[in-house]
């Protein structure tokens, strides 16, 4: 196979991957399956070049989606998920670049920022006593998700716990 040939195959998985729906891992294990074991692939044993694009491919995509989720100008269209979603996306990066042997750290700060920007917003726009309809987490799995950043507390706006949505009771 031609440098150019592989190159442009190379390039085509990398679109899909960045382009895929919203668990990323999906498309990088499909693209996998594809370039090296599919009968009807390329048979390709991938670089660690290849395989390091890839991997960042999946981690630009997983970001792609925490800031949509964290983006308060979303807030009205259809594709936003709210901050469970961001949370659950963080998760399964931090799990993902621990696979791969990447240091998730390097991309904490930009998410940590992006939440606490959110969290600064909600706060001053929400009426008092009202839960934010975009922190549609328990406080919990909010506060799972700020130490997960290793946000400091006093960077939160006042009334941060106030966000979400009170637990149901039963009775």
């Amino acid at each position: 196979m031609i440098t150019e040939e592989r190159e442009l195959i190379i390039e085509e998985e990398l679109l899909i991957i960045r382009d895929s729906g919203e668990i990323p891992e999906i498309a990088f294990h499909s693209t996998l399956e594809y370039l090296t074991r599919d009968g009807e692939g390329p048979a390709m044993v991938l670089t660690e070049e290849e395989l390091s694009a890839l991997h960042e491919a999946v981690i630009k995509r997983y970001l792609e989606i925490i800031r949509r989720d964290l983006t308060a100008d979303n807030r009205s269209l259809s594709l936003f998920r709210g901050v469970e979603r961001a949370r659950v996306n963080w998760a399964r990066l931090q799990r993902f670049c621990k696979r791969v042997q990447v240091d998730v750290a390097t991309y904490r700060e930009d998410v940590a920022r992006a939440l606490i920007a959110f969290m600064t917003l909600e706060c001053n726009e929400k009426r008092p006593g009202q839960a934010s309809q975009s922190f549609n987490c328990s406080s919990v799995h909010l506060c799972d998700f700020i130490s997960a950043l290793h946000i400091p507390l006093d960077q939160l706006p006042q009334d941060w716990q106030g966000l979400c949505v009170p637990a149901k009771r039963s009775t």
